[in-house]
């Protein structure tokens, strides 16, 4: 049976349309052309807004605990914690500026949190991890652990915090320490990474910590490739009752992959977005050691939501006209040494003090010799001579060592090294010390160079020994070459060999010639 179209609703009105009168239908078409395209607009921007506030969980995150006054899991996957014992001092505060979320407060005593789902959650089988959270200086115990068991196999791994130092350990080898600042009284973002190293072997891995949206400290850490089996615990270390955590957390996530920089700082602007607009100090002024005279700055990084005035002061006093982020000392004094410099930052909403920070000024001095040189005695041909000394001063330091009053060419450090002396090295050494501020002198000693000549030949042992003229002689200077062959007999032999009377005087002047070779292949001694 064909539809009745008569009776469809597009039909009658239709019908009804088209049996309206002209003057009818102009003020509804100029009705639908007027309010159609606001009707649209808002029906696209409804479905954008339902579309952009969808809760899509991040990618690779197991578990998200805000705490809002309980222990339930809010990340979608059900892993929802549980206090043991019930009843114990677990308690949930609206202090973290958010509202309305909370944040949960341990007093340290029996009481730990177990998520027994999570069994296996951590850097264990060189995969990454991360746990993110917010933690209320003071504090201390651990944040979070995975006991061993008894099977030796079995990996494990904690986090823990005295509230100067972050802890990392994962079962294996040392545990690890990075310090940050300590901040009573303010909340923290704390993100400990495990990654995969590119600096080391295949199953290398480093844990990283980043604090307030900024990295603090890497470092290489190994671990156990084999699975963790015990569930998670929040606050403290299954089975021992030490460690438990005294102090305040809040936003704990927890992801099964090694997030990136940006994440990490879309997690802290994030969590950072709903706090009421008061001032953040995000990067505290830092102490300084300069020189007299020189300029130095403090710095500050807030996070102040509405405008905000900064005011600095010196150990409590303000300072006229210091009234930016930055501040700058031109030329500083002695005086200012041992000053600690702070800023105040006030917007609308409320005001903060920063950290404390000290000023080490050092007085200009010229250079002083703290250990001088030492005179030396040795044989002709020692393998190595040294003369030393240890300077201070302000700036950089240079030297310049002399030989017999005579500047030595390249010889400006330290240490002046002498390699196979010889008896023309005999003499007198000093070194001269300059900065920009004066100069001083060492100790001038001596080096005496004694030379033996056994046969009495005219040739000293050492200038015999350069020329192998005597295999058979023992080494005494440590640093003699094994001795070339010889043919059955030589030129040199052969002269050597002759003793009448009237070839002495040639043999005599022919060793004299030789001497003077010798001693000129190093006349460069002479020009110094």
């Amino acid at each position: 049976m064909k539809p009745n179209v008569i009776s469809h609703p597009s039909c009658v009105l239709l019908r009804f349309w088209r049996a309206q009168p002209s003057a009818t239908k102009v003020p509804i078409l100029q009705a639908l052309r007027l309010w159609f395209p606001i009707f649209l607009g808002l029906l696209i921007a409804y479905r954008g807004w339902g579309a952009s506030t969808a809760s899509v969980p991040p990618l690779g995150l197991v578990a998200y605990y805000p705490f809002d006054g309980d222990l339930q899991d809010v990340s979608g996957f059900q892993r929802h914690a549980v206090s043991d014992p019930v009843g114990g001092t677990l308690r949930f505060l609206s202090t973290r500026k958010v509202a309305p979320s909370q944040v949960l407060s341990l007093g340290g005593s029996n009481v730990s949190i177990t998520i027994p789902s999570l069994a296996g959650f951590g850097p264990n089988g060189y995969r990454g991890t991360t746990v993110s959270l917010w933690i209320r200086c003071p504090i201390q115990g651990y944040l979070l652990g995975c006991a061993q068991e008894s099977a030796p196999e079995q990996s494990s791994f904690s986090i823990r915090t005295d509230g100067k130092r972050l802890m990392v350990s994962s079962g294996v080898g040392d545990e690890l320490g990075f310090g940050f600042p300590e901040s009573p009284k303010d909340w923290r973002h704390v993100v400990v990474v495990f990654s995969r190293s590119t600096q080391t072997n295949e199953k290398g891995m480093v844990v990283q910590l980043w604090m307030d949206g900024r990295a603090v400290g890497v470092a290489p850490i190994r671990v156990n490739p084999l699975q963790l089996k015990t569930p998670l615990t929040l606050g403290g270390i299954s089975g021992t009752v030490n460690g438990r955590l005294q102090g305040e957390i809040d936003t704990l996530r927890l992801f099964d992959r090694a997030l990136p920089q940006e994440e990490i700082m879309n997690l802290y602007a994030q969590d950072t977005a709903g706090i009421e607009k008061t001032p953040l100090l995000i990067v505290q002024p830092q102490a300084q050691s300069v020189e007299k005279g020189r300029d130095v700055t403090f710095r500050v990084v807030a996070q102040v939501g509405l405008p905000a005035t900064f005011q600095w002061q010196c150990d409590g006093l303000t300072l006229p006209g210091a009234t930016v982020p930055e501040l700058t000392l031109s030329n500083v004094p002695p005086s200012l040494d041992g000053g600690h410099y702070r800023v105040f930052v006030q917007n609308a909403q409320g005001a903060i003090f920063s950290e404390s920070a000290l000023l080490t000024v050092y007085p200009l001095t010229p250079p002083s010799i703290v250990l001088q040189p030492a005179p030396i005695e040795v044989a002709e041909g020692e393998p190595e001579v040294v003369f030393q000394v240890a300077s201070e001063g302000s700036g950089v330091l240079l030297y310049q060592w002399q030989f017999n009053g005579k500047n030595l060419p390249q010889e400006t450090g330290e240490r002046l090294i002498l390699r196979h002396v010889r008896a023309f090295a005999h003499g007198r050494y000093r070194v001269r010390v300059t900065n920009l501020y004066g100069f001083v002198w060492s100790d001038e000693v001596s080096l005496a160079v004694n030379t033996y000549d056994a046969d009495e030949d005219g040739l000293s042992d050492y200038e015999e020994l350069l020329l192998k003229t005597d295999p058979e002689k023992p080494d005494y200077y440590g640093d003699r070459m094994p001795p070339i062959p010889a043919p059955e007999i030589s030129t040199w032999q052969e002269f050597l060999a002759t003793s009448n009377p009237s070839s002495q005087g040639r043999r005599s002047m022919a060793l004299a010639v030789l001497q003077i070779l010798l001693r000129m292949s190093h006349i460069w001694w002479i020009d110094l």
